[in-house]
């Protein structure tokens, strides 16, 4: 991965420009992050937005302040929404469309979008509150409230919570229909993104479980499926899942760890009774696969509360919570050489008393986030990280925190919604891609386009570069000097400043001719925002 010279860029051959330096330059060789990248790295990462101009000045007259600055991140108001971030490719519930309607609950058409977002949200929600709250991280699956939208308030059957508000804006709420205190495993968002058919008798959701909470994914079994099953034939299908030594691999736990969630459990599309919680169906595991609930081996009372707390007690738990947050702020998969460094992240995680606030701030120290290679005490050399490309939806979020500019289909980022942008850029439920595309520069090309246009029309005049932009002239050519302050915060303080900052006159000077300074304005801030140096970092 490789970035493209500035000039480049200002020439307007942007598509040209990425595609060729894909291509033609060499990877870079892995070497340590300076105080300037290690800034903008963690900010990004903490609180999805570049670093303002006073934390870039500190850090450049004392590189040694940026691990003060760093560890204090976790507590900007940013961290909720990129905690959330870390889970949802875990949690997999950010989908463009859900099953239910909020027609369904009284809403109108044009809540629609609002409404989808809050639901696909609510699990991802209550973690993030968990982990602001710098509260024990078990609390996600043995919490005995919810976080969500005020929207959903009326329609669902909840009653806010004391305290009722979050600092976001969003409800804690208690659900009141009987379902039992399971944290995220207990919110109607995780339930209806994971559905199950009665012949399928909860196993799906299980493993969807058992995947996110404790990272072992059954799908990813060896298994040596036997040939001759009729798979058109649920009888049979039934009679292996009993009697078949392979099949048996799998089902002797996935099948009672289904059994704890037959209270979801609804054979209608009826909004009332997708939205409730059925005690009355939480033993139909009974006739349906006789599997009696057990955690591993271990029986249980079958309540989804016991499995919760199962899963909260169990090793394995924390040490998935470690490997998903590492590899989420490194951008790529552990690999047999960071073992050493999970297991180290892992005893601070747990020396903390499962503080996630204090896991992240390890995390950020870690050398191979550093971009160092450094053996870790516990064995193994872990690959440094040299270039990380950013996600859609930090190219959303950074934007926005510059410019007051975001860009939204149906009150919805566009960024995480695959009909709009997540899916061209790169993006999925799954979690961003790490690997540099086309569309992933074009979509930074167009929010670069809309967040200029709003600078240039005023909407954005609150904004960081609004602010900037409002000490200088709008008719003449701007001076390149005064020009230093905009470049220094949209870009990064970048090494090459004085030459960027000459080439952007330039190319003020060069629109201005032919188009005027309104178009000279919106090009200049499109040239620095869609500058595909900020699509590494």
């Amino acid at each position: 991965m490789t970035s493209c010279s500035f000039d480049r860029l200002l020439g307007l051959a942007l598509v040209t420009s990425l595609a060729a330096c894909a291509v033609d330059a060499p990877a870079p060789d892995a070497a340590a992050l300076d105080a300037r990248r290690r800034l903008i790295r963690a900010s990004l990462d903490v609180r999805g937005i570049r670093p303002s101009l006073e934390e870039l000045d500190q850090v450049k007259s004392d590189p040694d302040a940026v691990d003060g600055l760093v560890e204090g991140f976790v507590d900007h108001p940013g961290f909720a929404r990129r905690v959330r971030a870390i889970f949802a490719p875990a949690l997999r519930t950010r989908r463009d469309e859900i099953s239910i309607e909020g027609e369904a609950f009284g809403l109108d058409a044009e809540d629609e979008g609002r409404f989808a977002e809050a639901v696909t949200e609510e699990a991802l929600n209550l973690i993030a509150d968990v982990a602001v709250a710098d509260r024990p991280f078990t609390e996600i699956l043995t919490a005995d409230y919810t976080v969500i939208d005020e929207i959903l308030v009326a329609g669902w059957p909840v009653v806010p919570a004391e305290p009722a508000s979050t600092n976001d804006g969003l409800v804690r709420a208690h659900y009141v229909d009987g379902r039992p205190a399971a944290g995220v495993l207990a919110t109607n968002a995780f339930f209806w993104r994971h559905r199950s058919t009665l012949e399928n008798a909860n196993r799906g959701r299980a493993n969807a479980i058992s995947r996110a909470f404790l990272c072992e994914d059954y799908l990813e079994r060896p298994i040596d499926f036997p040939s001759d099953i009729d798979l058109s034939d649920a009888d049979a299908i039934e009679n292996a899942i009993d009697h078949n030594a392979a099949c048996q691999a799998c089902h002797a736990t996935l099948d009672p760890l289904a059994s704890h969630l037959w209270g979801f459990m609804v054979l209608t599309e009826d909004a009332s009774a997708v939205s409730r919680y059925h005690p009355e169906n939480e033993r139909m595991w009974q006739p349906q696969t006789g599997a009696a609930p057990a955690f591993y081996g271990r029986p249980t009372d079958g309540s989804l509360a016991t499995l919760a707390t199962a899963i909260a007690n169990d090793p394995r738990f924390v040490s998935c919570v470690v490997r998903r947050s590492y590899e989420a702020l490194l951008g790529r998969p552990a690999a047999l050489e960071d073992e050493g460094q999970l297991a180290a992240h892992r005893e601070v995680f747990l020396d903390s008393g499962l503080s996630f606030k204090r896991l992240v701030q390890s995390l950020l120290h870690d050398p191979a986030y550093r971009g160092l290679a450094e053996a870790s005490a516990f064995g193994g050399t872990p690959a440094p990280v040299a270039d990380k490309l950013v996600s859609p939806e930090l190219l959303q979020t950074s934007l926005e925190a510059l410019t007051g500019y975001r860009m939204t289909i149906d009150g919805r980022d566009v960024t995480r919604v695959d009909a709009a942008l997540r899916a061209f850029a790169g993006g999925s439920e799954s979690g961003p891609t790490a690997t540099p595309s086309l569309g992933q520069h074009l979509t930074q090309r167009r929010l670069a386009e809309g967040a200029a246009d709003h600078l240039v029309t005023g909407a954005g005049a609150d904004s960081v570069l609004g602010q900037l932009l409002a000490a200088l002239p709008r008719e003449t050519p701007p001076d390149p000097d005064a020009l230093t302050p905009l470049l220094r915060v949209a870009q990064g303080d970048p090494p090459d400043l004085a030459r960027r900052r000459d080439a952007a006159t330039q190319l003020w000077r060069d629109v201005a001719d032919s188009d005027g300074p309104a178009a000279a304005w919106a090009a200049l801030l499109t040239a620095l925002l869609a500058d595909p140096d900020l699509a590494i970092y």
